[in-house]
């Protein structure tokens, strides 16, 4: 059963979700499969949301100062100058009202304090919001590769070892237009998901695959008996291997097929 989250403007979904989002009636709209991961990163991201918002709320009781941050230095040293003139001009009054001396005092204690909590919140509200970008991202990448690689034999119980053990190697990816791909090298491979996990994974973690009879008994997944009892592996799928993987195939002695 899909959810759905509603946007009133493009711009209160985090960036990572504009290509996922759908226009309707004025609004923006995602969709996705329902499972309790996608809620947790759903609430995550209108909590950082939400947070955001407040905080740009209270920036704005300090836009006076962003003109000053931003000029020149020469100009920033003009205002300074004029404001320490300014103060030395009223030294005098100060000195014969300790009250108005001991509010400036706390005004410049109470800005600062305020500064410092805010550049801290921001601080946390940017790694909460890109702890739960990584969160969907890995969603977004493994679930449908559970789906891949079970079609195409492994065992589901297996699943969560190899998704460690690839996890690990950075073997997949999204391509430019968001499409999951395989790495290589660190580049998009020319072998899809779904050859991999048929051709390639099954010849490297054969235990990790449903026992069939091709081959012979006692025959990996993804390779040939002959009758020589030497076995085979076409050059595809030899190529589509890491280093590792040619290595082990060349010295069990699988023989290479066009």
């Amino acid at each position: 059963m899909p959810i759905e989250q509603t946007f009133e403007k493009k711009e209160d979904a985090p960036e990572w979700l504009h290509s996922s989002l759908a226009e309707e009636n004025g609004k923006f709209v995602f969709r996705g499969e329902t499972s309790t991961e996608v809620e947790n990163l759903k609430k995550t991201t209108k909590t950082e949301r939400d947070r955001r918002v407040k905080l740009e709320a209270d920036a704005k009781k300090y836009d006076p100062f962003k003109e000053i941050l931003d000029a020149e230095q020469e100009e920033r040293d003009a205002f300074l100058e004029g404001w320490k003139n300014r103060g030395q001009q009223k030294d005098d009054k100060t000195k014969n009202d300790p009250d108005a001396k001991q509010q400036l005092e706390m005004k410049d204690k109470l800005h600062a304090k305020e500064v410092k909590k805010l550049t801290d919140e921001n601080g946390t509200l940017k790694a909460d919001l890109q702890k739960a970008q990584t969160g969907l991202r890995e969603f977004q990448l493994w679930t449908p590769l559970r789906e891949i690689a079970i079609k195409n034999g492994l065992n589901p119980e297996d699943w969560e070892l190899a998704r460690l053990e690839l996890s690990h190697q950075s073997r997949f990816g999204f391509d430019e237009d968001g499409k999951i791909v395989v790495i290589e090298d660190g580049h998009p491979s020319t072998v899809t998901p779904e050859k991999f996990f048929k051709d390639v994974y099954s010849d490297l973690r054969p235990k990790f695959y449903k026992a069939t009879n091709a081959g012979g008994s006692g025959a990996q997944h993804g390779t040939k008996g002959t009758g020589n009892g030497k076995k085979t592996m076409t050059r595809e799928a030899f190529e589509a291997l890491d280093q590792a993987g040619r290595m082990k195939t060349a010295k069990e002695g699988v023989q290479i097929v066009d």
